[in-house]
């Protein structure tokens, strides 16, 4: 794999899934690296300030081995700015991409990169968090299960349709270290 060179204020170089949406994808367990991918239309100098700067907290929720990761960033008083849902299914990462690292040695914090993308395709924001240590043990817990039990793809993908449009009033957010 050839590595790619990321510069803020200039052209992201690398796919960007789903680029006619206000969206987060979450690219994780990959050869690659873990990315959240977040496309916004347009940002202003407070977005990027909350996306580059801002707490961000880490919150997900599993059922039938359908799993909604949360990503909520906040502003410079405190105040929830952005709240993204990314779907997370690992079995549709091939199996020559997919690099879990192992249960035995989950004894640190998951590390996540964050690139933000304007609608013109241009990277504004370039950070690292991690998620916090009983969160990154659940989530990779979690994705050990859905690999486990490929059988529950299609209980998984109808769980994932139901979220669609709800509310999410009840999620144990963890804030993420910078």
């Amino acid at each position: 794999m050839n590595p790619i060179k990321l510069e803020r204020g200039k052209p992201f170089p690398a796919f960007l899934p789903l680029p006619e949406l206000d969206t987060a994808v979450a690219e994780f367990f990959k050869s690659s690296g873990n990315q959240l991918i977040i496309h916004l239309s347009e940002i202003s100098a407070q977005d990027e300030w909350a996306l580059r700067n801002g707490i961000v907290k880490f919150g997900l929720i599993e059922k039938n081995t359908a799993i909604l990761l949360f990503f909520r960033f906040h502003d410079r008083k405190g105040q929830p700015v952005f709240t993204f849902e990314c779907p997370f299914d690992a079995r549709l990462i091939g199996k020559d991409v997919l690099n879990l690292p192992s249960m035995n040695t989950m004894k640190s914090r998951l590390l996540i990169e964050i690139n933000a993308v304007d609608g013109k395709r241009i990277l504004r924001t370039i950070r690292a968090i991690s998620l916090p240590l009983q969160q990154s043990t659940r989530f990779l817990s979690l994705v050990i299960d859905q690999i486990t039990n490929p059988s529950f793809q299609f209980s998984a993908m109808m769980q994932q349709n139901r979220w669609v449009g709800l509310e999410f009033g009840n999620i144990d957010f963890g804030v993420c270290g910078q």
